[in-house]
């Protein structure tokens, strides 16, 4: 009789960085631009968190869509296509032209050279051992110059925590490893993007703009999503099916932003 897999519950250091996608900013631009500029609410959010909860909010609608679509004024399909919206935010966010002092890009650069070197010397072990595809390895591995570092350093870390499952206990890197890599990465894109030029110290963040217009959808379409768990779960139950965009993990909302939105009234 096969023996059962003991399953351990993930912390956030196993999550991916999810980045978003052209794909997705593409398709929410025009709507995003069409707001009055009254109404756009500056993004001041953990967007990895917002994505996590609208997951859950979403399938719990989703269960119980025949019901949803007898609500007036209600477009399910907005309300479905919320993950995406978040995914556009997202890649809206990393598009931005934010500033890196020139030291602190070489400190990116000298720690995501050393990751990404750990990580790929890992990878490749397991290509040999057969636990991983050795063309997606060696299509990490080609490529030089700082951007390919940063992109391997994010590649790397996804092909790890994809694989988590059945990669666990045959390689020796930690989770918090494999987190930073994906961090490291990002934020050195992220400081390469911006020139190594500082801004003035007044005046919006280039990108900026549609950035918070995607978010006020983001915030407008949750509200909505909100409305329809408490019809069909109850006020009591609604947070717990549709949670806050800023809830954590395990439930507790987090503090609010400022000028956050108002909890919405069914």
């Amino acid at each position: 009789m096969p023996s059962k897999t003991k399953t351990t519950k993930k912390t956030a250091s196993d999550q991916p960085m999810v980045m978003g996608s052209q794909a997705d900013y593409d398709e929410f631009e025009s709507a995003a631009q069409a707001l009055p500029a009254s109404e756009v609410t500056p993004m001041r959010a953990d967007l990895q968190l917002a994505l996590h909860n609208v997951k859950l909010g979403v399938a719990s609608i989703e269960a119980e869509r025949d019901r949803v679509e007898q609500l007036a004024d209600v477009k399910v399909e907005e309300l479905t296509e919320l993950p995406r919206l978040v995914l556009a935010t997202i890649f809206a966010d990393t598009q931005i032209q934010r500033t890196a002092p020139a030291s602190e890009v070489q400190t990116l650069l000298v720690r995501a050279a050393a990751l990404r070197s750990l990580l790929l010397k890992v990878a490749l072990g397991l290509v040999e051992a057969g636990l991983l595809p050795r063309a997606q390895i060696e299509a990490i591995q080609k490529g030089s110059g700082a951007p390919d570092m940063g992109r391997d350093c994010v590649a790397l870390a996804a092909v790890f925590t994809k694989n988590a499952a059945a990669l666990r206990g045959k390689h020796p890197l930690k989770a918090a490893q494999i987190e930073e890599a994906s961090q490291v990465g990002t934020d050195l894109l992220k400081a390469l993007k911006s020139g190594r030029a500082r801004r003035p110290a007044s005046g919006p963040v280039p990108g900026s703009d549609m950035r918070d217009r995607l978010w006020t959808l983001v915030v407008k379409r949750h509200d909505a999503l909100w409305k329809a768990g408490a019809f069909l779960f109850g006020r009591d139950q609604a947070d717990a099916k549709v949670p806050s965009l800023q809830a954590s993990r395990g439930g507790r909302p987090k503090k609010a932003p400022a000028n956050g939105p108002a909890a919405p009234t069914p």
